[in-house]
């Protein structure tokens, strides 16, 4: 080593070498944080998307069950679409809110990190406030069999109807 330190030729090109390692990491390392950071934003991102449309899947399942019971037919199929949208929103909403694995969009456990942020709190703190009564009135109906009393099927449905563009 003495021999490489002696000569000065040889100190230029471990200078060199050092100082190019020294860039490198210094380009490689931030690049590497930030598209962490993008991946996290990018599920979120896909999360709050799957969120409106889940929201329109609960819409539609209900009142698909409606015009089911009110043709006799078996809505087995469609509470079943709704108790699946249902849990698939609340986890969710609940990931936004407090952080949380959840499903991700292929159907995998991810970590969904709460919300950041003042305007980012708000509108969780506001979707929650919205879906706590809509979920209210869904629940009894997940776990009752068919048909569904129309009472609490027809005040869901219009509560869904009331809640769906501000919950969207």
């Amino acid at each position: 080593m003495t021999f490489f330190l002696d000569n000065r030729k040889y100190r230029t090109i471990l200078i060199s070498a050092l100082l190019f390692l020294t860039f490198d990491v210094g380009v490689l390392l931030p690049n590497f944080i930030i598209s962490t950071r993008l991946k996290e934003s990018a599920i979120a991102i896909n999360l709050a998307g799957r969120q409106r449309m889940l929201s329109q899947r609960m819409v539609k399942a209900l009142l698909q069950i409606k015009t089911q019971q009110a043709q006799g037919e078996n809505s087995t199929v469609s509470q079943a679409e709704l108790a699946l949208t249902y849990d698939l929103f609340d986890r969710t909403l609940e990931g936004f809110a407090r952080g949380k694995n959840v499903t991700g969009g292929d159907g995998q456990s991810v970590f969904l990190p709460p919300v950041q942020g003042e305007m980012a709190r708000s509108l969780v703190d506001r979707a929650i406030v919205i879906w706590q009564p809509y979920a209210q009135q869904l629940y009894p109906l997940l776990t009752a069999t068919p048909p569904l009393d129309s009472t609490q099927l027809n005040t869901a449905v219009t509560h869904a109807l009331d809640r769906i563009l501000q919950l969207l």
